[in-house]
């Protein structure tokens, strides 16, 4: 139970702004990403009062926004920041080389700006269409789904390594762990918990082949993946889940 709770504060260290005060071992940090599901449904804490303070029957536009907002705040855009950089590297150039130093670029260029547009503006509008009382189930499938995808990544490539680049001692290695299916079981159940069978089933499909169009792509490329690959994945999974919800519960 320690190690479980010291690689959940980990997490919360690598991946949130939500401070932690107390030192940490460095294995706590290689199964820190274990707890991206987890993480996904904790931003719930921040969203429900959102959805509270601003229930009612009809599509509201300033309750999406925020929706939106919280997880960014949560996160410090961290996500955000790996997609802007992968679309700006994949819409620059077919050079692997070149795509790996335009992501270590901190400058954001036109692809970048258009992916954030084009994502956060799909997102907002699903989440001002979907009905009020799938609100919540749409969140939480979608944040937990779209980290499962992340850790289905992380489980079968390995990282790619730089020269200047300490992220690796801090990683797990390629496998199917024990916290790869605990947080693998966190997502099932969550998502059969809440939506009826059919439409779940589809959403795990949707999640099962999200995952294995990112990795036969990261593997035709790259044959690895960065942090900022695993935001945009993440990013573009929830978008797509948020979709499906907006398709599947169509009136």
């Amino acid at each position: 139970m320690r190690s479980f709770y010291e690689s959940f504060l980990a997490a919360l260290v690598s991946f949130t702004r939500i401070p932690v005060r107390r030192p940490l071992p460095d294995a706590a940090f290689r199964n820190a990403v274990w707890h991206l599901p987890t993480l996904g449904a904790l931003l719930l804490s921040l969203q429900a009062p959102v959805l509270w303070l601003f229930s009612g029957p009809q599509p509201n536009p300033v309750r999406a926004g925020l929706l939106l907002l919280l997880p960014i705040l949560f996160t410090g855009a961290l996500h955000e920041d790996g997609l802007a950089d992968v679309w700006d590297a994949v819409g620059a150039t077919s050079d692997r080389d070149r795509r790996l130093e335009i992501m270590k670029d901190p400058r954001i260029g036109s692809f970048g700006v258009l992916a954030l547009i084009m994502t956060l503006g799909l997102s907002w509008a699903c989440l001002s269409s979907i009905p009020e009382h799938l609100l919540l189930p749409a969140l939480l499938v979608s944040q937990t789904g779209s980290r499962w995808v992340a850790l289905a990544i992380v489980s079968r490539l390995p990282y790619l390594t730089r020269k200047d680049s300490r992220a690796a001692a801090y990683l797990p290695q390629p496998g199917l762990s024990l916290g790869f299916w605990g947080a693998t079981c966190l997502v099932i159940a969550v998502t059969l918990l809440c939506l009826p069978l059919p439409q779940a089933l589809l959403a795990l499909v949707l999640s099962i082949c999200l995952q294995q169009l990112a990795w036969a792509y990261l593997r035709k490329h790259f044959g690895a993946y960065t942090g900022d690959f695993l935001g945009a994945i993440i990013k573009m999974s929830e978008l797509s889940l948020l979709l499906f919800f907006f398709w599947a519960f169509r009136s």
